[in-house]
């Protein structure tokens, strides 16, 4: 735990997570009929992805997803670095370990996004960290073998995936925001989760 904590706390230090200051905004749990193990190498595998997430790649480039780096995805990557190294935001690909099993990196979105949603806009007006303003990325971290995480400027989705049996599991998703955000204000909870909602089904 300890090295794990020194490999991510450059990338979640600007989060202050043990301050707190933040709260659950919503849970979804599902039962999917299909083996854990499948369910986690489908996320892992993202060749898949251009063709069946067609809303997911209005937000990311497809390079993000399968280690492809086109001159769109590299002029865009490297004026992305270019903005989180002014921001003092990690963004370096790191690993847990040497099979990569855990690992977390910064990914460029779309430069009109400013969160994961569908139409460009903030998922919530409350944004979360240090963060004055929306930044088109998202911070990711997988565990394996069965989670992963995504922070934006405004809000965090944390999923994980539990075995029920040979041929059917749990898939569990949490939505994130800032504690003082109000529901209805602030953020809605059925625009906050659509996009993972989508992508997840």
């Amino acid at each position: 735990m300890d090295d794990i904590a020194k490999i991510i706390a450059p990338y979640t230090d600007p989060f202050a997570f043990e301050k707190g200051g933040y709260k659950l905004a919503h849970h979804h749990r599902e039962v999917v009929d299909a083996n854990w193990h499948m369910v986690m190498i489908n996320n892992r595998e993202c060749y898949h992805c251009t063709n069946n997430h067609k809303g997911l790649t209005k937000l990311f480039d497809p390079s993000s997803f399968n280690g492809a780096v086109t001159p769109a995805y590299k002029e865009l990557f490297d004026r992305a670095v270019q903005r989180w190294e002014r921001l003092d935001l990690a963004w370096e690909e790191k690993a847990f370990s040497l099979n990569d099993s855990v690992r977390v990196a910064r990914y460029p979105m779309y430069e009109n996004y400013k969160s994961i949603t569908f139409d460009e806009k903030p998922a919530s007006k409350q944004l979360i960290g240090r963060f004055k303003d929306c930044d088109p990325s998202t911070l990711s971290m997988w565990f394996n073998p069965n989670a992963w995480i995504h922070f934006t400027s405004d809000q965090s989705t944390i999923n994980w995936v539990l075995p029920l049996g040979p041929e059917n599991c749990a898939l569990h998703s949490s939505w994130i925001v800032h504690a003082d955000a109000i529901e209805g204000k602030d953020y809605n909870v059925d625009y906050l989760i659509d996009v993972w909602k989508v992508t997840n089904a």
